[in-house]
């Protein structure tokens, strides 16, 4: 049994490490040519990032449908967002934001427990 899972794990690995180096060597590949496909394929790369978190953020904080407790805490992480973006418009600085924002998160489990 043990030598099952040490097979899963080990494909799994591989598995996954292909499907995050595939898209490097493709861009190495065509980056070579000047057409307009390694370009495309160096900005999709390079927005895979921001992408990738704002996944993660969207994951965390939006509550489940059958989960109706969690809507408090969506309506926190919304009302701190909100905050957070009004400022973004007056003060573009991205320490300042994120302090602000656990800030007025923080402030927000104070006065809205739930």
């Amino acid at each position: 049994m043990p030598t099952d899972k040490l097979i899963l794990t080990i494909v799994i690995g591989l598995v996954t490490y292909a499907l995050r180096a595939i898209p490097f060597f493709l861009a190495t590949r065509r980056s070579s040519d000047t057409t307009t496909n390694g370009s495309t394929l160096t900005e999709l790369l390079n927005l895979a990032g921001p992408a990738l978190i704002a996944a993660l953020l969207a994951l965390a904080v939006v509550p489940a449908p059958a989960v109706p407790e969690r809507s408090i805490t969506f309506l926190r992480s919304l009302l701190a967002l909100a905050v957070v973006a009004l400022v973004y418009r007056r003060v573009q600085h991205l320490g300042l934001l994120v302090l602000l924002g656990v800030l007025v998160y923080g402030l927000l489990l104070v006065f809205m427990p739930g």
